[in-house]
């Protein structure tokens, strides 16, 4: 039988064909994940330039919301351009829904200078959470008509082995079969050590507490980061676990605008 050639007009239509299959087809495995930013505001200042912006920046605020006295807070998801000016932004989150502040965070965004000290990763997706807080001095932080700015927690190199953690379960614990769990806040010096108090002891009274602190030394981290330098006093919240059985942590839970704004820095 001889071979037929598919006709112009049927190629065209195959092609189309598995280009809408390929279009449809699920994402591939190896597409690399893409690299999240986060992006804030500058230090606190007393620099008028950066008073005038603080009170200009209100002019975004959603009027009926500042009026009732209603807080909101918006996390954007923008493509950052060569120094850190939001582009292309979307809402990812908005609390509350309807008052308008997502779209004010958006317009805001689009007003967002550059900084000329940031180079952010190619292909990063920058994270903006906005804050707008309406009880006096009313704010929306970070001002996004000042440049933002690139910060990096610390991140944990290594810590005990199973060996030293091991050793360092309390020995009366032990003897009685008692499992615990320590929650810490450590901060970070330049050189990566670490300095931690005991925020959550699980059970309290059995001296995992002091055990779980002890074991400080053991880790390294790498120090906190503002605008790709390195910067002593960041925070890392670490767990440590003695025993096989440590209690489950309690679940977390997420802060409202109010309370955000309350506690606001």
């Amino acid at each position: 039988m001889p071979i037929r050639h598919p006709t112009p007009a049927s190629a065209l239509a195959l092609a189309a064909a598995l280009a809408a299959l390929a279009a449809s087809a699920p994402p591939s495995l190896a597409d690399p994940a893409p690299t999240y930013v986060d992006a804030i505001g500058a230090p606190a200042s007393d620099d008028p330039a950066a008073a005038k912006a603080a009170h200009d920046v209100l002019a975004g605020y959603p009027k009926a919301a500042l009026s009732a006295g209603q807080d909101g807070w918006v996390v954007l998801n923008c493509q950052p351009d060569a120094h850190f000016a939001p582009k292309d932004c979307v809402v990812r989150n908005e609390n509350p829904t309807g008052a308008g502040f997502g779209d004010a965070a958006l317009a805001l965004a689009a007003k967002t200078p550059a900084n000329p000290a940031v180079t952010p990763p190619a292909g990063a997706v920058q994270v903006i959470e906005v804050l707008f807080c309406a009880a006096a001095p009313a704010a929306i932080l970070p001002n996004l008509l000042l440049p933002l700015h690139w910060p990096r927690s610390p991140s944990l190199q290594h810590g005990p082995t199973d060996a030293q953690l091991d050793a360092a379960w309390p020995a009366d614990a032990r003897a009685k079969g008692i499992s615990g769990r320590v929650v810490m806040n450590c901060s970070v010096a330049l050189d990566g050590s670490l300095a931690c108090k005991p925020l959550i002891e699980q059970p309290q009274g059995a001296g995992f507490g002091a055990a779980a602190a002890q074991l400080a030394p053991d880790y390294l981290a790498a120090p906190a980061q503002f605008d790709g330098q390195p910067r002593a006093g960041g925070f890392l919240q670490l767990t440590v676990n003695f025993g096989p059985k440590p209690p489950l942590p309690n679940p977390p839970m997420l802060a409202s605008a109010a309370i955000r704004c309350k506690y606001r820095s």
